[in-house]
């Protein structure tokens, strides 16, 4: 079964949607400091990529109980074209970096449990590190193979894939027949995958993702603003196996939702945007160390 998808080390490059549109405040969201609302014109574009880097698992007791560390790096790039007076800046830098040990226990042959623990940096680095750059995210998952080809399970975690970390239920899903597979992690993610012949495959690809980020803008009234960003994709995908365990995949989609809210400090909204939808891609390359 995979729960969290296979340890990988991996490097991607995404970019979009690109916005050239009307980014309008939420209207039940009050902005504060008589901010104009009338925001047409204002564009976003997004670039993101990142690298992840784990290490073989260890394991603790022979096919039963294993640890995995991974350190990941994550950059996005948002630029805002005709911004209003309120948005600090044109653009901003949101770096990413993260320490995972993820502990996978099989107590049976049947029954699986993931703990995740996962401390990082979310930040623009534009200032002196401080203890609010500091985040933490933590996922408990238990599942239960069914029978051949088939598992699922429930478990809750502190995530980010909202925004600011929130107490979020977990869903896990993993089939198998024949060519076509199935894999679901949600709120997180959705798989569904068809091998037409090997080494190729094709598929379908949802994911939601997030973060809450300390930044320093070079603002005359805000010196730190707390940037919060999601977004879900969905679309068409495409995966081929280049050599053994070295899998290059190409997603092209829609960013159903890119939402951004900026913040005076952890509690106090300056403003919220919701994005209108647009293209996304990404491209993948992934050497696959184990998988459960």
């Amino acid at each position: 079964m995979t729960v969290l998808g296979a340890l990988a080390l991996s490097a991607v490059a995404a970019s979009g949607p690109e916005i050239h549109g009307i980014v309008m405040p939420r209207s039940e969201v009050g902005p504060v400091d008589a901010v104009p609302l009338d925001t047409t014109g204002m564009g976003v574009s997004v670039r993101e990529w990142g690298v992840s880097t784990p290490t073989p698992p260890l394991k603790l007791v022979e096919d039963r109980w294993q640890l995995a560390n991974l350190v990941a790096f994550e950059h996005t790039f948002l630029a805002f074209d005709n911004p209003p007076s309120f948005v600090a800046a044109d653009h901003a830098n949101l770096f990413r970096i993260q320490w995972a040990l993820v502990s996978l226990w099989t107590p049976s042959d049947r029954a699986t449990l993931v703990v995740l623990a996962q401390p990082g940096l979310y930040s623009d680095f534009g200032g002196a590190l401080a203890g609010r750059d500091f985040g933490f995210v933590g996922m408990l998952l238990g599942a239960w193979r069914f029978g051949e080809g088939f598992s699922a399970g429930l478990g809750g975690g502190y995530v980010q894939l909202f925004g600011r970390p929130t107490l979020t239920p977990f869903l896990a899903l993993d089939a198998e027949k024949g060519r076509l597979s199935v894999h679901v992690l949600a709120p997180r993610e959705a798989e569904v995958w068809v091998r037409l012949a090997d080494p190729a495959r094709l598929g379908a690809i949802g994911t939601m993702d997030g973060g809450f980020y300390l930044t320093h803008p070079d603002h005359p009234t805000y010196t730190d603003i707390f940037q919060e960003y999601s977004v879900l994709i969905a679309g068409p995908a495409a995966e081929l196996t280049v050599r053994e365990k070295l899998a290059l995949t190409l997603t092209g989609g829609w960013a159903l939702r890119r939402q951004m809210e900026l913040y005076v400090d952890p509690d106090t909204l300056l403003v919220d945007f919701s994005a209108e939808p647009g293209l996304a891609f990404e491209l993948q390359l992934a050497l696959v160390l184990d998988k459960q």
